[in-house]
């Protein structure tokens, strides 16, 4: 949900807000997917070193950050390019971290049923938070975007607390037996 605002209306911010060409976004949103994809290896290695619930965790923290930042700063072509290419690197962080997370969370008897029902809630959710999202950038505009995305990641970031204390609960890293 929380990256659901910032997928339809940044393109929106950068050039109707920030009087950005299509060219100059494009070329920020590539540059960004390049520092993202030269990064995803080494996130690799912390992921399996420290557990992805610990790294995603950390990821989470630094989306919040990184949309504080863009909220209150980001204001022409140069500061817009600096938040895209922070926040495409702590995504990557939480991408890189997905999966690991489900595999070392979801019982391994019923893998399959527990990513079932996480993408029928995820399609769920996706019908429903573009509406949301519509209705919050009309009223508020563009620049909210940042702040849709930090909501919603401290919401998740208090339900990751709660999870990461039902996983130490149930064995931590070494003993985690699913519940």
């Amino acid at each position: 949900v929380s990256m659901v605002c910032r997928s339809i209306y940044n393109i929106l911010f950068a050039t109707e807000s920030l009087g950005m060409s299509v060219e100059a976004y494009g070329n920020c949103i590539g540059d960004g997917a390049l520092v993202g994809l030269i990064i995803t290896l080494p996130l690799g290695l912390l992921v399996d070193k420290f557990h992805p619930i610990r790294v995603y965790g950390i990821g989470m923290l630094l989306v919040i950050i990184s949309n504080i930042y863009g909220f209150y700063f980001v204001n022409d072509a140069a500061s817009f390019r600096i938040v895209t290419i922070l926040l495409t690197m702590v995504y990557a962080v939480q991408w890189v971290s997905n999966l690991p997370l489900l595999i070392a969370l979801f019982p391994k008897e019923r893998y399959g049923q527990f990513c079932s029902a996480l993408s029928i809630l995820n399609s769920l959710i996706m019908i429903i938070a573009p509406l949301g999202a519509g209705l919050v950038i009309k009223s508020f505009g563009y620049r909210f975007m940042f702040m849709w995305d930090f909501v919603f990641t401290c919401v998740a970031m208090v339900f990751l607390i709660l999870m990461y204390m039902g996983w130490n609960k149930n064995g931590g890293q070494d003993n985690y037996q699913a519940p």
